[in-house]
């Protein structure tokens, strides 16, 4: 009998890393935790790995270096779809399955 041998694939964002790593050292996101630990905030948290978080959301530095790469990410990758492109190809679907009974 084989052994079972699980692999697991990891993927992790290299942008993501870019952002948590800007967090680290960019003033706006220090004074931010700063006025956190003096009052407590709604939507603000700061994760076990000193990340800070809006909502469910990553925080990402105003470094227009790393913004701009990440909206050129979201608009040429090729595992990204714009939402209007979404919302014309489920119309388009609901109109192909009325057309079909």
């Amino acid at each position: 009998m084989h052994p079972l041998v699980l692999n697991q694939i990891s993927l992790e964002s290299s942008l993501r890393n870019r952002v948590i790593e800007l967090q680290q050292t960019v003033v706006g996101i220090y004074h931010t935790k700063r006025k956190m630990k003096e009052e407590e905030t709604k939507h603000f948290r700061v994760d076990e790995n000193r990340i800070l978080w809006f909502k469910d959301q990553l925080v990402v530095p105003k470094d227009s270096e790393l913004r701009n790469q990440i909206l050129s990410e979201a608009h040429s990758s090729k595992l990204s779809i714009h939402l209007l492109m979404q919302k014309l190809y489920l119309q388009t679907q609901r109109a192909n399955t009325r057309f079909k009974r």
